[in-house]
């Protein structure tokens, strides 16, 4: 509840939870390890009893998705058309 009252009060995005900030601990430690095994990290990190648990940081979040594409295509797809793309892959 602490959580909900301080985003309200910051002004951020009502679905900002304690899951999302474990989450957002996940996916960063995936994105930012250095070392062979992220996933073990994670898994660590997170107190997961199972490695499949952790499974779930190693899928590319959508803007990881739309940002490759523009780099592929040179800026040659619009923002609005790789969010597109970005979204039917996520679903």
């Amino acid at each position: 509840m602490r959580v909900k009252r301080w985003v309200a009060h910051a002004g951020l995005d009502a679905r900002i939870s304690p899951h999302w900030f474990r989450h957002t601990r996940g996916m960063n430690i995936m994105r930012r390890s250095r070392g062979k095994d992220a996933l073990r990290v994670a898994k660590l990190a997170l107190n997961h009893d199972s490695i499949r648990s952790t499974g779930v940081y190693t899928a590319m979040c959508r803007e990881e998705y739309e940002r490759e594409i523009q780099l592929v295509d040179g800026g040659r797809v619009p923002r609005r058309v790789a969010r597109q793309m970005a979204e039917q892959v996520g679903a």
